[in-house]
């Protein structure tokens, strides 16, 4: 079954080994240095240490912080898809995200294969700078590097089963490093403090070629897993009492 709530390994969004901006100077003519690298960094000659955290170093900026989820979360989209289309993963269509109320989700694996639908999909776009502002300053004491999901996205499921079969694709996935699980399904879990949400929460790393080319294989995404009738009372006026919610406890 779905394991229990499980403590952080890292917590934090670290820069890379090497200066403030998580990079290194090199005097390597840009023809002699490694493919792995994006040209930008090619051009600069400032290249990121891959998968070096400092870890005594946390990212300080916000705008650094953005700089990262930007291009993570193009790379997560393309994983969350790999593990919707083999869990009957489901998401949103464009033309119902605003209205909420009457949400049509569609099957990944059924909507990959129609070039109307896929295109109608409609993808989490990262966390507004200024809820990412405001959480900063209400929970986490000024410091950004808490924050764990500038880039996000979730998946939706008809069945327990095929989120459970979801959650054991993400922790087997080379491509990502699962840093935290946090399981609100779980017996343990007090429904309390979500207001009686439930979903499962991943925080992780996209670690594949392509994030250590461009510098982001540190950058902590998160990934909600929860079942459609929980995604279902995500209406507006559902969300419009989560606000009044957080505003009345701060956080």
């Amino acid at each position: 079954f779905l394991p229990s709530p499980v403590g952080a390994v890292a917590r934090r969004n670290p820069h890379l080994v090497g200066s403030p901006m998580g990079s290194f100077r090199s005097t390597t003519r840009p023809e002699d240095l490694p493919e792995r690298f994006h040209p930008v960094f090619r051009d600069a000659k400032h290249f990121p240490h891959p998968r070096s955290p400092d870890l005594d170093n946390p990212i300080s900026s916000i705008d650094q912080m953005y700089a990262c989820a930007a291009a993570a979360n193009v790379l997560l989209v393309e994983r969350v898809k790999s593990w919707a289309a083999s869990s009957g993963g489901m998401f949103p269509l464009i033309r119902d995200v605003d209205r909420r109320e009457h949400t049509t989700w569609v099957r990944w694996d059924e909507a990959e294969r129609n070039d109307v639908i896929r295109q109608a999909v409609s993808w989490q776009l990262i966390k507004g700078q200024r809820r990412a502002l405001e959480k900063t300053l209400r929970s986490y004491s000024n410091d950004p590097s808490w924050l764990l999901d500038v880039s996000r996205n979730a998946i939706v499921f008809e069945h327990l089963q095929d989120l459970t079969q979801c959650l054991g694709l993400i922790i087997s996935d080379d491509q990502v490093r699962v840093e935290r699980v946090k399981n609100r399904m779980s017996t343990q879990y007090d429904a309390g403090e979500s207001a009686g949400y439930r979903d499962v929460c991943v925080n992780l790393r996209v670690i594949s070629n392509a994030a250590v080319a461009v510098g982001v294989e540190l950058h902590v995404c998160e990934v909600q897993l929860l079942l459609k009738q929980f995604a279902q009372l995500k209406t507006a006026d559902g969300h419009k009492r989560y606000v009044q919610m957080r505003n009345m406890t701060g956080c």
